[in-house]
């Protein structure tokens, strides 16, 4: 009986890990930029791609980081998809906060997402009202690692170019 109970936890081990590494895979990453095109992650299959939340809290920190990645981008098969979280935005505030992010965007280098109600950050069980969340996604749509603010970029960075 102890050892029949032994293997049922493996096996419930063996499941949750399959899970998690199912949860860990972004491509079915899908959102409007700020023109209301829609954007799929699996679109940039094949490369690295660097996804970073922001918020109206955390939107000089992102564009910071946002920026030093985007050199890093440049420089290879690399690209950055920065995700805005515009749920707190108020309405009178909301067309220009949609027109800046549309103006943003370097194709082939940054695209950036329209979260308008904070589902994809929800999704991805982030908070980008306090720091801004980097994940590093190989080419495969796995992601290789997860970082947070302006402290994780450089360990980010390293990941990259690492894999790249």
């Amino acid at each position: 009986m102890l050892k029949w109970i032994g293997r049922l936890l493996i096996a419930g081990l063996i499941l949750a890990g399959a899970a998690a590494a199912a949860d860990r895979q972004f491509a079915w990453l899908r959102g409007w930029d700020g023109h209301g095109r829609s954007f799929d992650l699996t679109s940039l299959r094949g490369q690295v791609v660097i996804l970073t939340f922001a918020s109206k809290n955390t939107r000089d920190e992102a564009s910071d980081i946002n920026d030093e990645l985007t050199r890093h981008a440049v420089a290879g098969d690399v690209t950055v998809v920065s995700v805005i979280d515009l749920e707190d935005i108020p309405g009178f505030g909301y067309k220009t906060a949609r027109k800046k992010i549309a103006d943003a965007d370097q194709p082939g280098i940054i695209h950036h997402l329209v979260d308008e109600r904070g589902a994809l950050r929800r999704s991805f069980r982030v908070d980008p009202l306090h720091e801004v969340p980097i994940f590093v996604i190989g080419r495969d749509g796995a992601v290789l690692g997860q970082f947070s603010g302006e402290e994780g970029l450089p360990q980010a960075l390293a990941l990259v170019e690492r894999v790249k």
